[in-house]
C-alpha cells in the first residue's frame, strides 16, 4: 500500500501543470512568474514566447537575451510575455514556449520546452 501511495504522488507531481523539467532546466510557474533553473554546467540564454506569437515573431538566439548562470535560477515575469492575439500579458493557463541555448549554440543548437502557465 505504501509503495502505491508513493507511485501515485510521484505521478501526480510529474503531471502537474505549471511545472516541467528536463536534464537542462526546471521551470515552475508561480506567483505570476516563471522560475527557470539552469541545471547545466554552463551559462544559458533564454527567450520565452507565448504560443500564438511563435509563427509571427522573427527572432534569432543571441548573447543579448537574458542569461542564467550555471546552477542558478532566474525569474521571468508574466508581464514581460505578450499574447499576440489581443496584446495582453499572459495569464495562468496560457501556453508558452521557452527556448534556451549556450554561448556555443551554433554547435549545440537551441532547445525548447512548452509549458502551460
Amino acid at each position: 500500500m505504501y509503495r502505491l501511495l508513493i507511485i501515485f504522488l510521484v505521478l501526480l507531481l510529474a503531471c502537474s501543470e505549471g511545472t516541467k523539467s528536463n536534464a537542462d532546466i526546471d521551470v515552475i510557474s508561480q506567483n505570476l512568474n516563471l522560475v527557470i533553473k539552469n541545471n547545466t554546467e554552463q551559462n544559458i540564454y533564454f527567450n520565452v514566447i507565448e504560443e500564438t506569437c511563435i509563427p509571427l515573431i522573427d527572432w534569432i538566439p543571441s548573447l543579448a537575451h537574458p542569461m542564467i548562470e550555471a546552477g542558478a535560477s532566474a525569474q521571468y515575469s508574466f508581464a514581460d510575455i505578450i499574447d499576440c492575439i489581443d496584446g495582453r500579458s499572459v495569464q495562468t493557463g496560457d501556453p508558452v514556449t521557452i527556448y534556451w541555448w549556450a554561448a556555443n549554440f551554433e554547435k549545440n543548437g537551441i532547445k525548447n520546452m512548452r509549458i502551460i502557465l
